[in-house]
C-alpha cells in the first residue's frame, strides 16, 4: 500500500515546491491562486492514477503477474562462491494492483548477499516507488565510495558503494517491470555486476 502511495507524494512535493510562496501581504492572492492552481494539479494526478488503478482491478491490463515461485528459479544456488542460505517470496497486492517478489540470501563467512526480484507487473508508472532512482541522475564520488546512476547492458541502474567497510548495493530496472536489488557486506565492487550477470531475469520478459 504504501508502495502505491509513494508515487502521489512526489506529485505533492513537486507541486508544493514550485508554489513559490512568499510572505508579504501583496502576493497573498496570487499565492492563493497558485495554491488552487497546485491544489487542481494534484487532484488531477490523482484522478488518474486511480483511473489506471480501476482498470487493472477491472482486469484490463494485458500483463500477466509471474509467480514468486517461478521467479525465484532465477536465484541460483551459489553466486561469487556463496551458498545459499534461504530463499522465499510473496505476492501482495492493493486496489486490483499486485507485485511478486523472490528474495535469496547467500554467505560465506563474513561476506553476505541479499538479493531481491519483483515483479510489478501491470503497475505502469508505479514501478517508480521502487525504483525512484530510475528517473534521476546522480553521480558522487569521493575516497570513502561512490553513489550514481547509469545503464549496465542497456538497462537502468542505481550504485551504492562503501570502500570502508566493503558494503554496498546494486540496483537494476529490467524491461521497465522487474526491479533488481542486491545489497552485499564485505564484497568487492566488482562483484555486483557479476551477480547481476548470474541472474537472467529477461528470460521472464
Amino acid at each position: 500500500m504504501k508502495a502505491l502511495l509513494f508515487p502521489v507524494f512526489l506529485l505533492i512535493l513537486c507541486t508544493s515546491c514550485n508554489l513559490d510562496i512568499k510572505s508579504d501581504k501583496s502576493s497573498t492572492e496570487n499565492a492563493e491562486e497558485k495554491i488552487d492552481d497546485g491544489v487542481e494539479s494534484i487532484t488531477d494526478a490523482i484522478e488518474k492514477i486511480g483511473e489506471k488503478m480501476k482498470d487493472a482491478a477491472d482486469g484490463k491490463s494485458d500483463v500477466e503477474l509471474i509467480n514468486w515461485r517461478d521467479i525465484k528459479k532465477q536465484l541460483p544456488d551459489k553466486l561469487i562462491g556463496m551458498k545459499q542460505e534461504n530463499v522465499g517470496g510473496e505476492t501482495v497486492g492493493a486496489f486490483g494492483f499486485n507485485i511478486s517478489k523472490a528474495e535469496a540470501t547467500y554467505e560465506d563467512g563474513d561476506s553476505k548477499v541479499d538479493i531481491s526480484i519483483t515483479d510489478t507487473g501491470s503497475m505502469g508508472a508505479a514501478v517508480l516507488s521502487m525504483a525512484a532512482w530510475s528517473s534521476l541522475t546522480v553521480d558522487k564520488e569521493d575516497k570513502y565510495g561512490w553513489e550514481r546512476t547509469g545503464t549496465y547492458k542497456g538497462h537502468k541502474i542505481y550504485e551504492k558503494y562503501d570502500k570502508r567497510n566493503n558494503r554496498g548495493e546494486f540496483n537494476a530496472l529490467i524491461g521497465d517491470r522487474f526491479v533488481v536489488t542486491v545489497n552485499g557486506r564485505n564484497i568487492e565492487s566488482k562483484s555486483f555486476k557479476k551477480i547481476l550477470d548470474k541472474i537472467d531475469v529477461e528470460d521472464l520478459l
